[in-house]
């Protein structure tokens, strides 16, 4: 079931947050040394545990008695988890990331199954916290905070390529549009002349990229050199507002900024924050 729910979202564009296995099971096993193994179906109405040491067999009696037992040696994955808490603790509503909410697209069903009602899902706000010395750096340097949040790991190159080498930078562009332009002219005449000699410029064609490649790395390496303190900053900007790559929201803790800022930051937050949790909020500190 949780399978079939699976596949009917991917094939309608909604990659799944949850890998599945097609013989697996929603279950963990949970062995003498609170080792957890992936419990799949065998096809056969029994079970096979993922042991280090070698597949281990279940029947589905075994599983039966050691719920009578000890019910601590199964264990829920992430799917069956939220179905398992909401049987014990009853929830209304449940506010999560986007992540968080996209599970539910996937086990909607597995409440149907159970005879159990979802709780209403509700997106929390996605939110990032630019402090003053941050929005000092973003006004110098002509950057705006959503510029920094689109960016890639390649920002910080592609910056100093636009600004501190700009006239370095499009007379490499330049030089290689009239060399590929130049390639594609000889390319037409070989189609006339000789095609099976089209490999060795599309070889040549190789060598060329690869080496304008080189160039600009070097090229963004030296200007790194030469704009020691520009890279610092904008390497600050980018660990504050993504840091390692990632938004802000899942890695810098709220206690960091209410340690700092104080407990009054979350009224600060209810008054500034609108209803709209699907564009993601810029609030300066």
């Amino acid at each position: 079931l949780f399978g079939q729910r699976s596949a009917a979202l991917a094939e309608a564009g909604f990659p799944a947050q949850i890998s599945h296995r097609e013989n697996q099971s929603l279950l963990f096993w949970v062995d003498e040394n609170q080792r957890r193994m992936r419990l799949d179906l065998d096809g056969r109405g029994g079970f096979t545990a993922n042991h280090p040491d070698g597949p281990r067999p279940l029947s589905e009696a075994e599983l039966l008695a050691v719920l009578d037992t000890d019910g601590q040696m199964l264990s829920p994955n992430v799917a069956l988890r939220p179905l398992l808490q909401d049987s014990l603790l009853p929830t209304a509503a449940y506010i999560g990331g986007p992540a968080e909410v996209a599970y539910f697209s996937q086990i909607a069903a597995l409440y149907s199954h159970f005879g159990m009602h979802m709780p209403v899902i509700m997106p929390r706000h996605r939110l990032t916290l630019v402090e003053s010395k941050i929005q000092r750096v973003l006004d110098k340097l002509n950057l705006s905070v959503g510029q920094i949040l689109e960016g890639d790991a390649g920002f910080v190159a592609d910056y100093l390529r636009r600004h501190a080498g700009q006239e370095l930078a499009e007379g490499i562009r330049s030089a290689e549009t009239q060399i590929q332009d130049a390639l594609q002219k000889v390319e037409n005449l070989l189609q006339e002349a000789d095609p099976t000699l089209l490999n060795g410029l599309e070889k040549t064609r190789g060598n060329i990229e690869g080496s304008f490649g080189k160039l600009r790395e070097k090229i963004t390496r030296s200007l790194e050199q030469q704009n020691g303190t520009l890279v610092a900053q904008l390497e600050r900007v980018q660990r504050f507002l993504t840091p390692e790559g990632v938004p802000q929201e899942r890695l810098i803790g709220a206690f960091y900024f209410l340690v700092k800022y104080g407990p009054g930051l979350l009224t600060d937050l209810a008054d500034v924050l609108t209803d709209d949790v699907v564009r993601h909020h810029v609030v300066a500190l």
